[in-house]
This record gives C-alpha cells, sequence and structure tokens, in this order.
C-alpha cells in the first residue's frame, strides 16, 4: 500500500518529520514498512499523522487499514468519537469500534460499551 497522503507536499507526514528530530527516523522505518505493504505500520503512521494534527491524512490511511487491521478500525473511531478532531460523527464511530470489537480489539470492545452497546 502506497499512500496518497503520505507523500503530498506541503501537509504530508515526510515534510512534518523533517522537523521534529525525535522520531524521524522511527517515522521513514515505518513509511518504508507501510509502503512495502505492512498493514500495522501503515496504521501506525495514521496515529502518528492524528497526534501531529494531520487528521485528514489519518482518517484517509487508517479507513485503508481498517479494511484488514481491527485496530486501525479503533483508531480511527476515536477520531470520529472526539469533538477535539473537528469530524465528530458518533454512529460512525460506534460502527468502527464495533467492526474493531468483533475483529477481536478488545480496546475497541471497551471503546463501544463506553459508546453504550
Amino acid at each position: 500500500m502506497q499512500w496518497r497522503a503520505l507523500r503530498g507536499g506541503g501537509s504530508g507526514i515526510r515534510e512534518r518529520s523533517r522537523r521534529s528530530a525525535g522520531s524521524g527516523y522511527c517515522r521513514s522505518v515505518f513509511l518504508k514498512a507501510c509502503n512495502a505493504n505492512n498493514v500495522s505500520a501503515c496504521a501506525r503512521i495514521g496515529v502518528m499523522a492524528r497526534d501531529m494534527g494531520n487528521v485528514g491524512a489519518a482518517a484517509e490511511i487508517l479507513e485503508q487499514a481498517c479494511q484488514s487491521l481491527p485496530r486501525a478500525c479503533r483508531d480511527l473511531a476515536m477520531i470520529y468519537q472526539n469533538d477535539s478532531y473537528d469530524r465528530k460523527d458518533e454512529e460512525k464511530a460506534r460502527a468502527l469500534y464495533k467492526k474493531a470489537c468483533d475483529g477481536g480489539d478488545n480496546i475497541g470492545c471497551t471503546g463501544l460499551q463506553q459508546m453504550g452497546q
């Protein structure tokens, strides 16, 4: 999987990783693994993008990773559940937590319980 959001100009992961020297090596390792079709690495990049404030790229990456990785669904659900990301959609968050839980992700099950299901 090669992620268009990661290769973009201005707000992509690559440009931001140059600004923070401490974890740039880790990001580049995850990026190489993601580009070699490691879905787990792609999901980690999605979480890093979210944590760096690039929620659009994070959502795009996690949406793709969610197709085969339950914890990516859970991480994406957290974006839709959280007011601070300006993407609040409780119905979508609930569906993603359910998908994560059904796939065996215990934290996804906890998220689903906390949302009242």
